[in-house]
């Protein structure tokens, strides 16, 4: 038979196989996901960051505009404080910035 036999392992060799083959899946399944967007939390996140290290540059400006005056604005994230001096003054009256990332 082609099967694995726990009985004639010793415990060291079946430990790492184990080990070997826990890390392999995982390995898998991190370099699964830029091929299809697809697999854990963590392993998206770590994705994530590294593809963020090589876009450092590319940051959109800040900017907002008006869907309804007073009450509703639409904005990209305000990545300083002073970026947001402008939307605090009268007559926009400010109270929260609402992302939708």
């Amino acid at each position: 038979r082609f099967g694995v036999s726990w009985a004639g392992m010793e415990a060291g060799a079946a430990a790492g196989l184990v080990v070997g083959i826990i890390a392999g899946v995982l390995l898998l399944a991190f370099l699964q996901v830029p091929l299809t967007n697809f697999g854990p939390s963590w392993s998206l996140k770590a994705w994530t960051r590294i593809i963020r290290c090589f876009k450092r540059g590319d940051v959109r400006p800040w900017y907002w505009s008006t869907i309804e005056p007073g009450v509703l604005y639409l904005s990209s994230i305000p990545r300083q404080r002073e970026q947001l001096g402008e939307m605090t003054a009268e007559p926009h009256n400010l109270g929260a910035v609402l992302s939708l990332n």
